[in-house]
């Protein structure tokens, strides 16, 4: 199992415990590497700092590859390809991105989704909610 962007380790850690053969979480950040190796520690898990755009593995590498909240920091339009190619065949690939919803903001109003939210539970429509 493969996790780009690992962050502190959850995802990658977790497959591990429950019998996965081998992780690997992927990270840039020092700062979010330390607690995963800290603290999500497992014998089947290996940890590298390294950008999502730069790190290379084998094809067929991996049975799953997942990622939550980190491709949307990443510049590089062949990212797609090449995680196929180190999916195995019938291998899968999981993946969260923010939605501009939630971070988004509306002028003089805040954010965007409890402007949103505020509205509808208020009986507007959401077009309405967001003029």
């Amino acid at each position: 199992m493969l996790d780009l962007g690992c962050g502190a380790g959850q995802l990658a850690h977790d497959p591990a415990t429950n019998g996965a053969a081998d992780g690997v979480g992927v990270d840039l950040s020092e700062r979010m590497l330390s607690p995963a190796q800290a603290e999500w520690t497992h014998p089947n898990v290996t940890y590298q700092r390294a950008s999502i755009e730069e790190v290379a593995f084998p094809p067929d590498r991996f049975d799953l590859v997942v990622s939550s909240l980190a491709f949307h920091y990443v510049d590089d339009a062949g990212m797609a390809v090449r995680i196929s190619r180190w999916l195995a065949p019938g291998g899968l690939l999981g993946y969260s991105t923010e939605h501009p919803m939630f971070t988004a903001r509306l002028p003089g109003d805040g954010w965007a989704l409890s402007t949103l939210i505020n509205g509808l539970v208020n009986g507007r429509s959401a077009q309405s909610a967001l003029e």
